[in-house]
């Protein structure tokens, strides 16, 4: 921040101010009325409102038109709650580096059949749940009439069953035939497997539909949700 300032100001000085405002950043100078006109450089952050910080005012050489610029450099106090705004930073960062883990889905109207699998992989970033679900039905599986399969946590409130898709995936008749579908919530942690219809509606999967189902057929879903 520069300001203009009349020929005989020609010291650098180090006053104490306080943070009247945090966006954009705005000091007032003890035994001023006002705030500071323009924007101080700062070498602390974070800063907020009422901290109390120390300024050094800086001139320029120019006799005829001299300048003064405004740095914080230091916070009253030290700057508050920087240790734990610095745990909190480490464990985001932890968590986004974090490996996926598995959890144990519980699921209706599935037959696995010999040899049958489900993978149930995810990641938990503050509220944020990436998660990945898989079956593949071995010898003697099948699906029933609105198969359903449960998430590691509960959604967000804002989500209304029946209306909300909590994610996407695909369908596949053993190499032969693929759809699109869809992971609905029906209540709790409980999703909804439904299929794309050859019209692009929604349909519901039973043991017939969109196919008979046999050994090595697949259904997958994955999403981003917002848990409660």
């Amino acid at each position: 921040m520069d300001l203009l300032l009349p020929p005989d100001f020609d010291r650098d000085k180090l006053k104490w101010a306080t943070v009247t405002d945090d966006s954009p950043l705005t000091i007032r100078l003890d035994g001023d009325t006002g705030p500071m006109l323009g924007i101080p450089g700062t070498l602390v952050a974070p800063l907020a409102v009422g901290n109390r910080v120390l300024v050094v005012l800086i001139t320029n050489d120019n006799p005829q038109r001299k300048y003064r610029r405004a740095i914080i450099v230091g916070v009253a106090g030290g700057v508050p709650n920087l240790e734990t705004r610095l745990a909190a930073a480490e464990a985001k960062i932890a968590a986004m580096e974090a490996a996926w883990t598995s959890w144990t889905s519980t699921i209706t109207n599935i037959t696995l059949g010999t040899g049958g699998l489900v993978t149930s992989r995810q990641r938990l970033i503050g509220k944020t749940l990436d998660w990945r679900f898989k079956v593949k039905l071995g010898t003697g599986g099948s699906f029933g009439t609105d198969p359903t399969f449960t998430l590691p946590y509960t959604p967000h409130a804002s989500y209304v069953a029946g209306e909300d898709v909590m994610g996407t995936g695909m369908l596949y008749d053993n190499g032969i035939v693929n759809r699109a579908s869809v992971a609905r919530l029906v209540s709790g942690t409980t999703l909804l497997l439904v299929a794309f219809g050859n019209t692009g509606n929604h349909a519901g999967i039973s043991a017939t539909a969109p196919w008979t189902w046999g050994s090595t057929d697949v259904a997958t879903a994955e999403g981003k949700t917002e848990i409660a």
